[in-house]
């Protein structure tokens, strides 16, 4: 659990890894936080994970539709 909200934490701030490391409520190393986002990638590359739960339009009119919606 700890590693995902590490990585979630990274990728929803694109912040540098030793900020999220050092944040008070938080309190992991920069080390550590690498690999839960290695980790995590790996994990959310999965075909059975990435094709499940992420969606990429294949092209521009799929695109504009998704991005009105």
């Amino acid at each position: 659990m700890k590693q995902v909200l590490t990585a979630l934490r990274f990728f929803g701030s694109g912040s540098y890894q030793s900020d999220i490391g050092c944040h008070v409520n938080h309190a992991v190393s920069q080390a550590s936080v690498s690999r839960c986002i290695e980790e995590v990638s790996r994990a959310l590359n999965l075909p059975g994970i990435f094709n499940r739960y992420a969606y990429l339009p294949e092209n521009i009119q799929e695109l504009t539709r998704v991005r009105n919606r």
